[in-house]
């Protein structure tokens, strides 16, 4: 029988929280380091689409002013929100302020942007 090697991921975060959590601020911050993941956020993403409250509730605490913002936008589309203009825009200015930068998350909000102007109907809007 082959050995699948299941690559390191935020779900596969969220299932050792689910075998192993709720553990400590510490342990997670150890998972994360064992795991190369790059960003809580992609943590949180997973945790708010597989159902873990409570691991949500934990990492929430640790992400940037930046990636609360699009946290919050991933919730509100998760939810069927497709009025996310200004909403979209306030977390690009989080985003581009000095005090947040966060060139990744800026551009994936003009991403974000882009596609809800599209969905909208907004077609040259969506270029911008």
């Amino acid at each position: 029988m082959s050995d699948i090697n299941i690559p390191n991921t935020p779900g596969k975060f969220v299932s050792k929280w689910r075998a192993e959590g709720p553990v400590d601020d510490t342990t997670i911050e150890q998972w994360k380091s064992e795991m190369s993941i790059e960003s809580w956020l992609m943590v949180a993403e997973a945790a708010l689409f597989l159902d873990a409250a409570e691991l949500f509730e934990m990492i929430s605490a640790k992400l940037s002013p930046a990636e609360t913002a699009t946290i919050g936008l991933v919730r509100r589309r998760m939810l069927g929100d497709n009025k996310l203009e200004s909403a979209i825009n306030d977390a690009i200015d989080i985003a581009k302020n000095p005090d947040t930068r966060d060139l990744k998350l800026e551009g994936r909000l003009r991403m974000e942007r882009g596609l809800a102007r599209y969905e909208n109907g907004d077609i040259e809007g969506a270029k911008d």
